[in-house]
């Protein structure tokens, strides 16, 4: 009877050919029988050959046993170790990255029920001969791909497990090293104990080594690959990241963030993809409930990684990804760092057009009403939200910018020489309501909303600034006034932007929110009442 594994097997493979089936049979029926080492060696060689095939799979995994015995039998015949890890490997990877690959997966899982045949290769690291680490490490690549949390505890029991596999990273060939930072980066995924263990073993340093040996910030995919296990031993793990600061390793990321003189214009795909995962390695460093924090925020502020990410944030860097990202950084590095803020507040930048400079909060809100990129203005909110987020003198000092100034608002030409304030006004008001962009006025209400967020000095000095400067016959404006009635004409308008009324709606309930003298004067226009 055909297995339920065959009938599957057939779906995702090509059928399979009867004689070439057979032949696997015979041959596997052959390796179980040999009685010499030359007929294992001549069995095993043919069968990797078959290997290629995935037809073949099912029946090959048949002979796991055998070829593992290959493995500890033919230790001294080096060309019939490879023979047998290729065709191990062969069988138990599926055929594309992310593929279902069934037969492969079952062939995974007959290999590592036994934990002896784990140990088999885990001693088979300790040859020099390059071709038999490699195999073995990219046969253990992909059985921990496809059986984590088993090859974990495997690895965890075994005697020396880590170390063994920590010593691909020194090696000097580059293929078995590279082979070893994939590998590593699998292993130590959302396991803990495996990643203090490899941090202890001294893998930043050695990671650190390797990016240095490929170019560091020049480098390429090898770079890449280093900074991935980087950010896996430290991702979610305080002690690892207590022992990345306490070992001089913050000091070492700068290279990797410093622009070229033609990064600026034109950022190749490799040189992106490391700022991107150097950026993630700070923003793991002062991730949210954290314990340490502030001490990495401090570090990072101190060896200059702040201005770094800055620079990246700020600057007209060709390529959107990394703006965004570096954005995002920067909010997490400030994010209740008084210290960070300050020094943030202190930079100036280039205008757009290079000539004049504008304080860095200036050009944060530039990004956030004009970039056409959706994703670098919610990185320019998430500064400004991370920038506001229990930081009341900001608060107040921003809420001060909304009092009117001698220009007139509705000169369209005099738009960029508001204040933080007005300009945000105008972009939820003018731009937003008025003129129905739903992202500029989605944006800067969320920004106001953050503004006015439980601080009651803000929700007063607000409510107390009129919206346009008063002339004696006509009344006061007031700024909530002006909000509800933004918020009719939105929500009655055939053309109302649904972006801009959430705005309006968000930032009139964050200022009525536990502030009665908002609650009352709102109340106080009877057009309200409907609310």
């Amino acid at each position: 009877m055909t297995s339920w594994l065959g009938r599957m097997s057939g779906i995702l493979a090509p059928l399979p050919d009867a004689s070439l089936l057979a032949g696997v049979q015979q041959l596997t029926a052959r390796l179980r029988a040999a009685t010499t080492p030359d007929e294992r060696c001549r069995v095993v060689k043919t069968l990797r050959t078959h290997a290629h095939s995935r037809a073949t799979h099912e029946e090959l995994g048949k002979a796991i046993p055998e070829l593992v015995d290959v493995l500890k039998l033919e230790r001294s015949n080096l060309d019939a170790v490879c023979d047998a890890l290729e065709t191990l490997y062969l069988i138990c990877k599926p055929e594309n990255e992310g593929a279902a690959g069934y037969v492969e997966l079952y062939n995974a899982g007959q290999f590592v029920e036994e934990e002896g045949y784990v140990g088999v290769l885990l001693a088979l690291l300790e040859e020099k001969e390059s071709y038999v680490r490699l195999n073995t490490a990219q046969l253990l690549t992909t059985l921990i791909q496809q059986k984590a949390s088993t090859l974990q505890e495997y690895i965890l029991r075994a005697q020396m497990g880590v170390s063994r596999l920590m010593d691909l990273l020194v090696d000097h060939r580059e293929s078995v090293r590279n082979e070893g930072l994939l590998l590593l980066t699998h292993l130590a995924h959302s396991n803990q104990e495996i990643q203090k263990i490899v941090a202890f073993e001294g893998a930043f340093e050695k990671l650190f080594f390797v990016i240095d040996a490929e170019g560091a910030a020049e480098g390429g995919i090898v770079v890449q690959d280093a900074l991935n296990l980087m950010n896996a031993l430290i991702a979610g793990n305080v002690s690892n990241q207590n022992y990345f600061r306490e070992t001089s390793c913050i000091q070492r990321l700068p290279p990797l963030l410093r622009l070229g003189q033609t990064d600026q214009w034109f950022l190749t795909e490799e040189r992106a993809a490391i700022l991107l995962l150097a950026l993630d390695t700070i923003s793991l460093l002062v991730s949210a409930h954290n314990p340490n924090t502030s001490t990495n925020q401090t570090a990072i502020r101190k060896h200059g990684l702040l201005d770094l990410v800055m620079h990246l944030a700020l600057s007209r860097i060709n390529s959107p990804a990394v703006r965004s990202r570096a954005l995002r950084t920067l909010g997490n590095v400030m994010k209740d760092s008084s210290d960070n803020r300050n020094a943030f507040m202190s930079k100036v930048v280039e205008t757009e057009d290079g000539g004049q400079k504008q304080p860095a909060l200036h050009r944060l809100l530039v990004i956030l009403l004009n970039s056409r990129d959706v994703s670098e203005r919610l990185g320019s909110l998430y500064a400004f939200k991370s920038y506001l987020h229990e930081n009341e003198e900001g608060q107040i000092a921003l809420a001060s910018t909304l009092r009117p100034s001698p220009i007139a608002d509705g000169d369209e030409d005099s738009v960029e020489s508001f204040s933080i304030g007005r300009r945000l006004l105008h972009g939820l008001i003018v731009e937003g309501a008025l003129n129905g962009d739903g992202f500029s006025g989605w944006f800067a209400g969320c920004v106001l909303s953050y503004i006015v967020a439980d601080s009651p000095t803000c929700k007063k000095l607000m409510l107390d600034i009129p919206l346009e400067i008063p002339r004696s016959d006509q009344p006061i404006v007031s700024l909530l006034a002006k909000i509800g009635h933004a918020i009719i004409d939105v929500y009655t308008s055939p053309k109302g932007d649904t972006l801009v009324l959430v705005a309006l709606l968000r930032l009139l309930c964050m200022w009525v929110h536990d502030y009665s003298p908002a609650v009352k004067a709102f109340f106080q226009n009877a057009k309200h009442l409907p609310f």
